[in-house]
C-alpha cells in the first residue's frame, strides 16, 4: 500500500474551507437542517469566502429581513442579534458592533449575495463544510432534528498504510477509526466498547463523558474545548470535532464515508 504524508491526509478529512475559483464551485450544493436550498444563483467561493444568495438562506432559516436599495444595505434580526451588512462593504454590523469581512457582499444577476460564514456566527448557526461531495450543511440555532448524511463523493485517494487512533485529551484511548466493524476497537462496532450507545468510552454513547453534545469533551459539541484527539502513526493529526472554531478540525459527520474511500 501506498504511504501518504499526514498533511495530505488531513486534507482529505478536515472540513476546513478550500480556496477554489467561482467558476468551480458552481456545483456546491447547501442544505440548511437537512434540506437543500434552491437559489437562482448558486453558492461561489471568492478567496477561499462562500457566498450564499441571502433571500433562499434567510427564508430556509426562517429570519425576516429587509434590503434597502437606496444604501444597498440588508438588514435582519433574530435571537436578539440585529444584523446589518451592505453590499461592497467589507465591514458588516452586529448589534452595531462592526465586524470585519474578508469579502464583501455582492450582487449577482439581481440577486444579493452574503457571506456565509459571517452569517452563520452572526445568526449562531453552525456551519459544516464537506469538501469531497461539495456540501454544506447549516443548522439553525437550537436545532435538534435529524443530522443529514453527505452525499457520497466520486473521488478516490490513493490507499494508505498506518491506523487512525482516537484519544480524549484526558487520555482515555476511545478506540480506532476504521470501517471494519468487525474490529473488537472501531468505534464503528455498534456491540464493541468503543462503538456501543451504552458505552462510557464510546463518542456515540449521547449520554457519556465522550459523546454528549454538552461534554466538553466531545466531538458533537459545537463548543468543545477539549475534543477527542485524531493520532496517525503516532502523531496528531487533527480534532474530532464539529467546533467551526478548533484549528484542524474533522466533522464526525460522514466520517465513516470518507475512512472507507481512504482504506482505514
Amino acid at each position: 500500500m501506498k504511504k501518504i504524508t499526514i498533511a495530505f491526509l488531513l486534507s482529505i478529512l478536515v472540513f476546513s474551507m478550500f480556496s477554489v475559483s467561482a467558476e468551480a464551485s458552481s456545483s456546491i450544493r447547501v442544505y440548511v437542517n437537512a434540506k437543500q436550498v434552491s437559489s437562482d444563483v448558486k453558492p461561489i467561493v471568492e478567496n477561499g469566502v462562500t457566498l450564499v444568495e441571502i433571500k433562499s438562506l434567510f427564508n430556509a432559516l426562517g429570519i425576516p429581513f429587509e434590503y434597502i436599495s437606496s444604501s444597498k444595505i440588508v438588514r435582519a434580526e433574530y435571537s436578539g442579534q440585529k444584523i446589518q451588512i451592505q453590499l461592497g462593504s467589507k465591514t458588516a454590523f452586529i448589534n452595531g458592533n462592526k465586524v470585519a469581512l474578508q469579502v464583501s457582499a455582492k450582487a449577482i444577476n439581481g440577486r444579493t449575495m452574503v457571506p456565509l460564514r459571517f452569517i452563520g456566527e452572526a445568526t449562531g448557526a453552525q456551519v459544516l463544510w464537506h469538501s469531497g461531495p461539495r456540501e454544506i450543511d447549516i443548522y439553525s440555532k437550537g436545532y435538534n432534528g435529524t443530522i443529514r448524511q453527505p452525499s457520497p463523493s466520486s473521488y478516490q485517494p490513493p490507499p494508505i498504510e498506518g491506523e487512525l487512533l482516537l484519544y480524549a485529551q484526558d487520555g482515555k484511548y476511545l478506540g480506532k477509526l476504521t470501517t471494519n466493524v468487525y474490529d473488537s476497537e472501531s468505534v464503528f462496532n455498534t456491540y464493541g466498547t468503543y462503538g456501543s450507545k451504552y458505552s462510557s468510552k464510546s463518542i456515540f454513547n449521547e449520554f457519556g463523558t465522550y459523546g454528549s453534545k454538552y461534554s466538553s469533551k466531545s466531538p458533537f459539541n459545537e463548543y468543545a474545548s477539549s475534543p477527542p484527539l485524531i493520532i496517525y502513526n503516532g502523531e496528531l493529526i487533527g480534532y474530532l470535532t464539529i467546533n467551526k472554531y478548533q484549528n484542524n478540525a474533522i466533522s464526525p459527520y460522514g466520517l465513516y464515508e470518507s475512512l472507507k474511500k481512504l482504506g482505514f
